[in-house]
């Protein structure tokens, strides 16, 4: 698995899930010149198949700090 851009919620990366991730929580290194403050929500972006369709749709996968 390739390590997944962080979003805040303005659309800017501001760092990387590294290691493992659950739905539960996740391990991200972040850019120390954007650090988000705590509790602040953002997001992932994924590729995945609705049931029933053959086609990867792109979704946003909102997560708090």
């Amino acid at each position: 698995m390739t390590a997944q851009t962080i979003y805040n919620s303005k659309g800017r990366p501001i760092g990387r899930i590294t290691g493992e991730s659950t739905p539960s929580h996740f391990t991200l290194t972040v850019n120390p010149r954007n650090i988000p403050p705590l509790y602040e929500y953002v997001y992932v972006e994924l590729y995945e198949i609705p049931p029933g369709e053959e086609a990867p749709i792109k979704v946003n996968v909102l997560a708090q700090i």
